[in-house]
């Protein structure tokens, strides 16, 4: 009988060293996932940013461009502006002359 209590305590003695181990490795398990939800979160954060930076550094080189290809890109534009607005004030005046002439007729 002391042989059965001994192997049985021996027995008890290895499940409790199984359990601790057990849960040991769950507390582990616990703090690496952890620690790694955190470093996801912070990679996406990062990946957001490097994403911004890369349209505004998309944004920045497509303007380079347009003022590469035409050294006087600011001054052709401002020209077109002048050109819309004479464009409209010719029309404005063709129509105030067309109803010059409707009403000398």
């Amino acid at each position: 009988m002391p042989s059965d209590h001994r192997r049985s305590g021996a027995d008890l003695r290895a499940n409790l060293d199984k359990d601790s181990a057990i849960f040991a490795l769950k507390e582990r398990l616990g703090t690496a996932e952890s620690k790694m939800g955190h470093r996801e979160k912070e990679l996406q954060t990062e990946i957001e940013r490097l994403r911004l930076d890369i349209r505004g550094l998309t944004h920045d080189k497509v303007q380079l461009a347009k003022q590469a290809a035409n050294p006087h890109y600011d001054l052709l534009k401002a020209k077109d502006e002048e050109l819309d607005r004479l464009r409209d004030a010719k029309v404005g005046l063709q129509g105030k002359l067309e109803w010059y002439v409707g009403w000398l007729m």
